[in-house]
């Protein structure tokens, strides 16, 4: 076909894709700031907002932390990150696999202008083979890298599961602590109210020195404050609890005891295993796996390739391609070799970042002990006070009738009693707490509930 009749053909084109112009346009929709707004509020695509899952807490609380786990929107995600990285394993390895390629072009060849019998009508068809023989290593360096990250991905998952669980434990013995000492101090007030009014007669009469009832009433005062900061500290347990099982009970269980020393301290021969030196550790694999492929693309590819070609006149015959063919970058600025050094700089930051928290993993998990050591023993010394100004507040409330105690002393002691009890009920708490942690950053916690990692 002469000059002439390839210009006709390209002006035919032009004239076609101007007269599809409104056919051959992107669809158009609604801009993207709806969309997003709706999904900043919570809405669904109805435009309905998303009602959070109410977690049933009859089955207790390790059931209750699993349930609230399962259905927390970032260990959901965790999953699905967790799958999109399993997927780029098949991705990586498909440049092991053949490639096939197909296109086709229907229209004309006009070799003549004006002449119909010039004018073949009819369609083309490319079809190409290729398959990768040799790389240097870099398809195969590129599935090992897929294969880390997928590692580091469920790891991640069982870091998201053990963290949701923890916040979700410690939102339930916060709420329970506060509501425990709420209680101590209402019935520490309600026995403290009687005695008070009684002193405070007894000042107005002359039969007792006044300066003993300001030290009561500050005293008392001293409790409606602790009672006004108990309630504030249980205003954000309920929030947080609400935010992890979707509502707050009326009442709510005690947490399961906190466990023996022993049982934590076996704790240790996880440490390695920790779900976050784990993935520290898949990421640092990922890293030498793609500096191996980044040093392959030094080296030259050699592959397979093989074409057929079917031109669009049938009185033609058509085209077969096949060889082996050989293909290397002399060069390319320095970009594969900046690509080397900068992988190389970020694989050694990586594994100094892995030796930190191993280092901080341990020192915190040593620290956790020993707090829990301390802890016991301020519970034995608590209990123990706590049984003497019992029988201490008995024997005063029964000399009170005689005269052999007075009602500074009873009052006095009501107080150091309720201190002792709240400040037991806080220690149980905290240890509840750190065991918890202890399990969570080993990776037991989420073990412990079955919540699986993948």
């Amino acid at each position: 076909m002469g000059r002439s009749g390839i210009f006709i053909c390209a002006g035919f084109g032009l004239l076609l894709l101007q007269g599809c112009d409104e056919g051959l346009r992107f669809p158009t929709g609604p801009g993207p700031e709806d969309a997003i707004a709706a999904a900043a509020r919570g809405e669904a695509p109805e435009g309905a907002a998303v009602a959070p899952v109410k977690v049933d807490l009859a089955g207790g609380f390790d059931a209750s932390l699993r349930a609230a786990v399962r259905q927390s929107p970032s260990y959901a995600a965790a999953q699905r990150r967790a799958e999109e990285a399993r997927l780029g394993i098949a991705a990586a390895a498909s440049a092991e696999r053949p490639q096939i390629s197909a296109g086709g072009t229907l229209g004309a060849v006009i070799e003549a202008p004006g002449d119909r019998n010039a004018t073949t009508t009819g369609a083309g068809l490319d079809l190409s083979l290729s398959q990768l023989i040799y790389d240097g290593g870099e398809t195969a360096a590129g599935i090992g890298a897929a294969q880390a990250r997928a590692i580091g991905a469920v790891s991640e998952v069982s870091i998201e599961a053990n963290a949701r669980a923890l916040e979700a434990g410690s939102a339930w013995i916060d709420l329970w602590r506060a509501r425990t000492q709420q209680e101590e101090i209402a019935a520490r007030l309600a026995d403290i109210g009687p005695l008070v009014a009684q002193l405070d007669r007894l000042t107005s009469a002359g039969m007792i020195d006044r300066g003993a009832l300001l030290g009561v009433e500050r005293a008392v005062i001293g409790l409606e404050l602790e009672r006004e900061q108990l309630l504030a500290q249980q205003r954000d347990a309920e929030a947080r609890f609400r935010r992890h099982f979707g509502a707050v009970p009326a009442a709510l269980a005690r947490p399961p005891g906190p466990p023996a020393i022993a049982a934590l301290a076996r704790q240790e021969a996880a440490l390695g295993d920790a779900p976050r030196l784990m993935a520290g550790a898949a990421a640092i694999v990922a890293l030498d796996r793609q500096l191996e492929a980044a040093q392959a693309r030094l080296k030259p590819k050699v592959g397979l390739r093989t074409g057929l070609r079917s031109p669009i006149s049938a009185s033609d015959d058509p085209d077969l391609t096949a060889g082996i063919y050989l293909q290397h970058v002399f060069g390319d600025g320095g970009r594969r070799q900046a690509e080397i050094e900068t992988l190389t700089a970020r694989a050694a930051a990586a594994r100094a970042d892995l030796e930190d928290a191993r280092a901080t993993g341990r020192a915190a998990f040593e620290a956790a002990l020993s707090s829990y050591r301390a802890l016991i023993a301020a519970q034995a010394a608590l209990a123990r006070q706590i049984e003497l100004l019992g029988a201490e507040r008995t024997t005063l409330r029964s000399q009170l009738a005689s005269g052999q105690a007075n009602l500074s002393q009873l009052i006095d002691v009501e107080v150091n009693h309720y201190r002792a009890v709240t400040q037991s009920i806080a220690n149980e708490a905290q240890m509840i707490s750190t065991a918890l942690r202890i399990e969570a950053e080993t990776g037991a916690l989420a073990k412990r509930l079955r919540i699986a990692a993948e």
